[in-house]
């Protein structure tokens, strides 16, 4: 990965990496107590100039913060189980606590399994909020959307990738498409 970052043309860093368990974890990695091991969780922040920050999805949402006049930056895995359990809210939280104010925080939202493709189950299907003629899809995007306004990010501040890793005519991986043997995208921020 780190390879692939000084390709990119981007300096040399540290890539910050989580155990990522579909939970409603955050984690917060200071500036200069970079871990020597990848630690349990679906969200990180870092004030950290030395690291860059990597969320791994293959259908699931990232999300990516960024606060310049604090310079925080955060990373989220927002699958059907972490965006249930306010992850994203909570990365907003977290950034409040170490000064940020959230009218102030840009976001991005990646490429995900959209609600044309997301059918589920039942019993998951009535965890979230639907249109009625939706039968029974799943709209991360929207349902984490409405999550960061009520926390109080402006709606103008977050930035949105429209492409289904579905059925999207780009080589998006999918493990709804693929299965196991699906690919990865790597979300990744870094402070300048």
């Amino acid at each position: 990965m780190r390879l692939a970052w000084t390709r990119a043309g981007f300096e040399p860093k540290t890539p910050l990496f989580l155990k990522q368990a579909h939970s409603g974890t955050v984690v917060q990695v200071p500036n200069g107590h970079l871990p020597s091991h990848a630690p349990g969780g679906d969200a990180i922040i870092t004030d950290s100039k030395r690291a860059f920050l990597v969320i791994c999805v293959a259908d699931c949402l990232p999300v990516l913060f960024f606060d310049p006049l604090n310079k925080l930056v955060a990373g989220a895995h927002a699958g059907w189980k972490g965006s249930l359990l306010g992850i994203v809210p909570a990365v907003v939280q977290k950034l409040v606590c170490l000064g940020s104010r959230p009218e102030q925080v840009r976001i991005w939202m990646g490429p995900s399994i959209r609600a044309c493709c997301y059918e589920v189950d039942v019993e998951r299907a009535v965890l979230f909020p639907r249109k009625d003629d939706s039968k029974r899809c799943i709209d991360l995007v929207s349902f984490n959307l409405k999550s960061l306004v009520a926390a109080g990010v402006r709606k103008e501040s977050v930035f949105i990738d429209l492409r289904c890793t579905a059925c999207s005519r780009e080589a998006l991986p999918s493990y709804r498409r693929e299965g196991k043997k699906a690919g990865r995208i790597f979300a990744c921020l870094a402070l300048g």
